[in-house]
C-alpha cells in the first residue's frame, strides 16, 4: 500500500492547498474544500503544475454539482459533498 502523508501547503503568493496527499514524499492529490465556489481558480492550476500534481478534487457544500475536466493535464473533479463522499464512506 505504501506510506502516505497529509500536508497543508501555501506558497509565497499565498495560494494554498487545504489538503495535499503525498506518497513516498511525492505529491499525488490535492483537495480543496469550498462553501459554494464551483469555479477553479486559474492561478491554482499553475500552482498544481509547479509542484507536479496530476489530480485535484474540489469538494463544495452546494448540492448537485459534478464536473470532471482536464485542465492543462491536471485531472480535476469539482463535486458536491453529497455526491462525492458516498464513494468513500
Amino acid at each position: 500500500m505504501g506510506s502516505y502523508q497529509l500536508h497543508f501547503l501555501r506558497n509565497k503568493e499565498k495560494l494554498e492547498v487545504d489538503f495535499l496527499i503525498a506518497k513516498k514524499q511525492q505529491p499525488i492529490l490535492s483537495i480543496e474544500a469550498k462553501q459554494s465556489d464551483s469555479e477553479l481558480n486559474t492561478n491554482f492550476v499553475s500552482f498544481c503544475k509547479k509542484i507536479g500534481l496530476k489530480h485535484h478534487i474540489q469538494i463544495i457544500h452546494q448540492p448537485d454539482i459534478w464536473q470532471r475536466k482536464n485542465i492543462e493535464n491536471i485531472d480535476v473533479v469539482i463535486a458536491s459533498a453529497d455526491l462525492i463522499l458516498p464513494y468513500f464512506v
